[in-house]
């Protein structure tokens, strides 16, 4: 009888088990990738929101330092003699340069001045001795935002006080304006008169009185409007508290009779039938934002 001889298998994986083996392994990112990426998302979110509660902070010194009056670069008349020559009343003017002027004039004869409303924070830099341009000043969650500020970071040009740089934080136009802009379905057109310099005594509901605000959803991977029912903002109340306005319950509670547990009360003023929360609060500084006193 003759031997058969041994075979040996060979050490290593043959091509259809290496197929295997990659099918596998893609499979496995495929589920783990979006898991990982929502959870950097999380985390950057987190630090979004210490970066809000910073910005409540410096909005609060200055209050301290201002006679407790809010933030408003807007005058109606601007002194004749100003080097310059007077500003007009959609003009921001820096607060040591008068001839560093921002305009803020809009075709839209509602939103006049209202484009302040997110480059406030680097309007602020000399008050915060600091560049117009800062990293916590944006959301790490927001990316639009932070590829422009690395773009403009890395550019010390741009690091002068004459340019002013969005933040993820919107500072409600409601601080700066008459309450009375505020009491219809939309918002009244803005006008000079209609400027104001609201102080912390005027609002009613400190702790329902949305100040600050992210300017969108940046708890998950692709971010939502504020004004999407889906959505989770990150607030800054203007008794200096932090908190997140479940946005679903806000429009059941704008819709709701107050009978059946709603608050019509806290319903903004819209435009173009688009509810705008925080940003129109209905009655102003005196009007509330969220279902409580």
């Amino acid at each position: 009888m003759v031997p058969r001889p041994h075979i040996r298998r060979p050490f290593g994986f043959t091509l259809i088990e290496l197929l295997v083996v990659i099918s596998i392994i893609a499979l496995l990112m495929t589920i783990a990738l979006p898991a990982l990426s929502g959870a950097r998302q999380r985390a950057r979110s987190v630090v979004g929101l210490a970066n809000l509660r910073s910005a409540v902070q410096i909005m609060h010194l200055y209050l301290g330092d201002h006679q407790e009056v809010f933030l408003n670069p807007f005058r109606a008349t601007w002194p004749a003699d100003m080097t310059g020559g007077p500003a007009t009343w959609t003009q921001a003017v820096h607060a040591r340069e008068s001839n560093w002027r921002w305009d803020f004039d809009s075709p839209d004869a509602a939103s006049k001045t209202e484009g302040f409303c997110n480059v406030w924070y680097s309007y602020l830099s000399d008050y915060r001795s600091a560049n117009p341009v800062a990293q916590e000043m944006v959301s790490p969650a927001d990316a639009e935002l932070m590829g422009e500020y690395r773009t403009r970071a890395a550019d010390m040009s741009n690091q002068q006080g004459d340019l002013l740089f969005p933040s993820s934080f919107i500072y409600s136009p409601t601080f700066w304006s008459a309450a009375s802009r505020y009491t219809g379905a939309s918002r009244t057109p803005m006008t000079a008169q209609l400027l104001r310099f609201n102080a912390m005594a005027d609002v009613a509901h400190p702790a329902a009185k949305v100040m600050l605000y992210e300017r969108m959803d940046f708890s998950t991977t692709r971010p939502t409007a504020v004004a999407d029912p889906k959505s989770k903002i990150n607030i800054g109340l203007t008794d200096g508290s932090i908190d997140t306005a479940n946005m679903s319950t806000l429009y059941q509670k704008i819709s709701a009779p107050a009978s059946d547990g709603g608050d019509p009360a806290i319903a903004p003023c819209y435009a173009q039938q688009i509810p705008l929360f925080f940003y129109a609060t209905r009655d102003g500084v005196r009007g509330r934002d969220l279902p409580r006193n």
